[in-house]
Formats: C-alpha cells, structure tokens, sequence
C-alpha cells in the first residue's frame, strides 16, 4: 500500500486567479448503509455533523451564499493550486 501522503491538488492553468462562486444547500444524504441516520443527528457534538454540515457548508439554515475562491501558483512555472486558507476563510465570512 502507498504509505506517502498524496500531494496537492492540481488545477489547470485557466483556474488560476479569483472566482466568483456560490454555495447552495439542496439537502443532505447518507450514504453509509451501516450508520443510523436519526443517531447521529440525535448527537450534535459528533464532528462533522453538527447541524448536519461539514465546515465547508457552515450554515444549512442559509439557502444560498456568494463568495471568493482563489486559485495560485506558489512558485513561477509551478501548478496551479488552492489558495485553501483564503478559500476557507472567504466561504465561512460570508455564511
């Protein structure tokens, strides 16, 4: 088995820069056919699914949010990467 973490994420060149994008609940689902669904929501302090979301949709009260994303390179002629701390911070602001 490969014991080495996988690298970043790679994107292609025409990402690179800062993009409009917009979030928007539609539901959740489970796909565990093993967990039972009303357990873990019976539980708010199980990580992860608190007000079932992950911290990257924060607030499943909110329909719809606008926010940034930004995608760079971190060295000339490198690959073109997630600016993941401004993408975090930016989705998270704008809930």
């Amino acid at each position: 088995f490969n014991s080495r973490r996988p690298g970043a994420q790679e994107y292609p060149d025409w990402m690179e820069g800062t993009w409009s994008a917009t979030a928007e609940f539609s539901g959740y689902a489970f796909p565990s056919k093993t967990m039972n669904p009303a357990l873990l929501i019976k539980e708010p302090t199980i990580p992860g699914f608190q007000k079932l979301s992950l911290v990257y949709l924060p607030d499943v009260g909110s329909t719809q949010v606008s926010y940034e994303m930004r995608f760079a390179r971190r060295e000339p002629n490198g690959p073109v990467l997630e600016d993941r701390k401004f993408n975090l911070t930016s989705l998270v602001t704008a809930y």
